[in-house]
């Protein structure tokens, strides 16, 4: 007689007792990764979201030439030049542009720019020297 080769199910069943022994923790640690990204990932965002239009004013005050103005409009950052209006970033809870001079007499412009949304918010500031390098 010819013995079949093959697992018995005593043997299959304690691999399946091991493999789930194995799972659970590893499922659980990663319920509590994927918690943690839901809540980080909306402050990324909004930093990023901060940082491109604050680097974009940065850019225009760079030039020296005044092509566009900015407001805020229902929490909205708006840029407006002669041509279109685009909206930079959403969710603005404070938004600031000021004119300090600092210690050699040189006239600087510090942008500053707030968001919020979800409960997390972010800040992302500027300051450049008004008309580019000289």
């Amino acid at each position: 007689m010819k013995r079949q080769s093959g697992f018995s199910l005593v043997e299959l069943l304690l691999a399946l007792a091991i493999t789930a022994t194995v799972m659970v923790p590893l499922l659980g640690l990663l319920r509590t990764t994927a918690a943690t990204a839901s809540h980080v990932n909306p402050r990324f965002a909004l930093e990023r979201d901060a940082d491109f239009a604050v680097q974009r004013i940065a850019a225009q005050l760079r030039k020296g030439t005044p092509i566009a103005n900015y407001s805020v409009n229902g929490g909205k950052l708006i840029e407006t030049n002669d041509t279109a209006a685009s909206t930079l970033a959403e969710s603005v809870t404070a938004f600031t542009a000021t004119m300090p001079v600092n210690a050699v007499g040189q006239q600087l412009v510090q942008v500053s720019l707030t968001l919020a949304r979800d409960g997390a918010s972010a800040t992302a500031v500027a300051t450049v020297r008004a008309g580019g390098a000289r």
